[in-house]
């Protein structure tokens, strides 16, 4: 049996530019969530900080990740 795929970030945004990437991880994290081998991809604001991001992912295995990798993105946004 396989073994999920787990991936963590954690990134700032640049100053003033805080809201424009919340909006757009989220339209990211909308299409990532439908794909066939996610289980997770959630989206949260360092406490006390705006302008930093945590970022959690899993994928069902090693070959869902690497088709998220490769899937054509909707949004604009690239992974």
């Amino acid at each position: 049996m396989s073994e999920p795929v787990i991936l963590h970030a954690t990134f700032t945004a640049r100053a003033g530019e805080e809201h424009r990437v919340a909006r757009l991880i989220s339209q990211y994290a909308r299409v990532v969530q439908q794909e066939p081998g996610n289980l997770m991809f959630e989206v949260n604001l360092v406490r006390d900080t705006p302008e930093r991001f945590f970022v959690y992912e899993a994928y069902l295995d090693e070959e869902a990740f690497r088709e998220h990798l490769h899937a054509p993105r909707r949004t604009g946004v690239q992974h």
